[in-house]
């Protein structure tokens, strides 16, 4: 009788395992057909009804597994994130924070590179959707605290949310050059995110002490303000497409 019910279930338990297994191979097919698209046309102009018929899904399908396209560009960075995180160089461990995380950053254009034509869709749309870019706010931050997290950085507590604000900020300035880098070897984008961290590096060095978490965020929103008023009306990017 235990056999029979251990049997059973492990029986119970294999069809759960298909469904997630199920979903997740859904999910994909819909990034991937997402990606496809935007590759091709303006972000803007693609449909979620585009999207099923590029998957060979059922539109109900896609809407129970991401209700707005917002949701999928959440989703690509969940992809992006997991392949970054995933493919960290032990060695890594020894080197400075500054260069543990311009490798994990420029690690991450390089998972993009097969999609740089629809992150460039992406993030043009979003250059003029600003309610879109804010509504992605929580999805960036929580991104970006995963890159500090692959770095060794704490991101835990009001130091920690300031710590992933200004990484979102490094890692926007970098896409905003990546965009327009040809060069395979991405001289330039690693060169502007090298000069972001070092900025920041003084940053948090002039801000370091009691109350300094809070200092920090605060200079980096101001930051933040001042550049989206600076280039209001030509900047590639309003948030991170990815």
């Amino acid at each position: 009788m235990a056999e029979g019910k251990t049997g059973k279930s492990a029986g119970k338990g294999r069809p759960g395992g298909a469904a997630r297994k199920n979903a997740a191979t859904l999910e994909a097919r819909i990034i991937d057909a997402a990606l496809a698209l935007a590759a091709k046309r303006p972000w803007g102009e693609v449909t979620l009804a585009d999207i099923a018929a590029k998957a060979g899904v059922g539109l109900g399908e896609l809407v129970a597994a991401f209700p707005s396209r917002l949701n999928i560009i959440s989703a690509v960075m969940a992809r992006i994130d997991a392949k970054v995180l995933d493919g960290l160089d032990p060695d890594l461990a020894a080197e400075p924070v500054r260069e543990r995380l311009l490798d994990i950053l420029i690690s991450r254009f390089e998972a993009l590179a097969p999609h740089k034509a629809a992150v460039r869709s992406i993030a043009r749309f979003l250059a003029h959707e600003p309610e879109a870019a804010l509504a992605l706010r929580r999805a960036v931050l929580r991104s970006q605290a995963a890159m500090l997290a692959g770095a060794g950085v704490e991101t835990y507590g009001p130091g920690g949310a300031a710590r992933a604000l200004g990484l979102a900020f490094v890692y926007r300035q970098g896409l905003r050059v990546w965009l327009e880098d040809d060069d395979p070897g991405m001289a330039r984008t690693m060169a502007e995110i090298d000069r972001r961290l070092r900025d920041g590096e003084r940053v948090l060095g002039r801000l370091a002490g009691i109350g300094g978490a809070a200092r920090i965020a605060r200079s980096l929103c101001s930051a933040l303000l001042e550049r989206r008023r600076k280039t209001a009306g030509t900047d590639s990017g309003g948030a991170p497409a990815a």
